[in-house]
């Protein structure tokens, strides 16, 4: 029968993943069990022990090629690398479900953004950069591989994924790496550095990443290109700061006093936004900029897209957001983001075209050299977006 095949099939796989050698008694006892069953299986199909033996087998041989259950405390201690993601407004739109073998990263509808983000795109990019980073820090952090499954439960869309601890191996030396730029990585509104060009290779490294989350990231070039796209960031910004709903709902995440654990405090505001900067950043109450201390003339702009419109896209773009991101931190750059274009229809229609790209273009990225040291946005306590299962 079909099922029997399947699980004898799936028990051959783990078993394949699993440690092998006369030093693991238990694998090597399992082979053995595979090939009696795989015999006795080829003479008698339709026996139900035949099948209750091979269901046991392939549950036994699973849990060999994931190794011993990760305990839910152990798995707290990955949230910390999650919660540093980038999110709008650093709004932290997501909450944590911890237990023994799983990590739930669901979005938290009371940390919507119901004017900038009413459809939550950019809440579920927000929760796809802390799904990348959990990718990391399982085999950093556990030496193990991290199996994620997306949007698991469609009777349940908070649920935005799951992480399991996968099969026991090292960490790569990349992924040590990139792991160590998660707590470097902080969102840069400030000019950039204009003596010195981002060198092909590293430019090559960033739209390698986008690719590794099945998404694209197209570096803007072209002086003509260049300015058509900061006029439509500008346009998308200022039909935003023509709605005082969105000015309140954004003047609300404005952190001015000591201790706050989200939103965007004075340090990190940048400056004031002014006419004819290249692409406008929103005002988060930065202070004038002196005349001297503008933008650079011809940054490196990047426009990040994804395979679709489905929710399932939109965590693929926060997932390829974050990893190029860390690439560029990794690199010694940083990046500005620019959403105007996701929360305006007709502006992204306009990039879209612009773009040429099979699929949808979702944000737009300043790319550079810092000029300044970097002001790193606050976090909310892991315990304070952690529950337990």
């Amino acid at each position: 029968m079909s099922e029997l095949r399947d699980l004898l099939r799936r028990a051959e796989r783990d078993l394949q993943r699993g440690p092998r050698g006369a030093e693991h008694s238990d694998p090597a006892r399992l082979w053995r069990e595979l090939v009696e069953l795989r015999e006795r299986a080829a003479h008698v199909d339709d026996d139900t022990r035949l099948l209750g033996a091979a269901r046991q087998l392939a549950e036994r041989a699973s849990d060999v090629a994931t190794g011993p259950p990760v305990s839910a405390e152990t798995l707290a201690g990955t949230v910390g690398a999650a919660v540093l993601a980038p999110s709008m407004h650093n709004s932290q739109p997501w909450r944590f479900a911890v237990g023994t073998g799983r990590v739930e990263v669901r979005l938290d509808l009371q940390r919507r953004l119901p004017v900038a983000d009413p459809d939550d795109i950019a809440a579920r990019i927000a929760c796809g950069a802390a799904v990348h980073n959990l990718r990391l820090a399982f085999p950093v952090r556990l030496g193990r591989a991290a199996e994620v499954a997306l949007l698991p439960d469609p009777a349940d869309p908070t649920l935005l994924a799951v992480v399991r601890p996968g099969a026991a191996r090292p960490a790569a030396p990349r992924e040590h790496a990139l792991h160590a730029a998660i707590a470097r990585r902080h969102s840069n509104r400030y000019p950039f550095r204009d003596d010195v060009t981002v060198e092909p290779a590293l430019r090559a490294a960033l739209t390698e990443a986008a690719r590794t989350r099945g998404c694209w990231l197209d570096l803007v070039v072209e002086p003509a290109a260049r300015r058509l796209l900061g006029e439509l960031v500008t346009d998308a910004d200022r039909v935003l700061r023509a709605d005082p709903a969105y000015e309140r709902e954004l003047s609300g995440w404005i952190r001015r006093e000591a201790g706050a654990t989200d939103g965007v405090p004075g340090g990190a505001a940048g400056p004031r936004p002014e006419p004819g900067d290249p692409l406008p950043g929103r005002d988060y109450g930065g202070a004038p900029r002196r005349p001297d201390r503008g933008f650079e003339p011809a940054p490196l702009v990047a426009v990040l897209g994804g395979p679709g419109e489905h929710p399932a896209d939109q965590l693929a773009v926060g997932e390829a957001l974050q990893a190029v991101l860390l690439a560029a931190t990794d690199g010694g750059l940083a990046a500005s983001l620019y959403s105007q274009v996701l929360e305006v229809p007709e502006a992204r229609s306009r990039l879209r075209r612009m773009a040429g790209r099979l699929g949808s273009p979702y944000l737009v990225l300043r790319i550079g050299y810092p000029s300044r040291p970097m002001f790193a946005t606050p976090r909310r306590p892991v315990d304070e977006v952690v529950d337990r299962l």
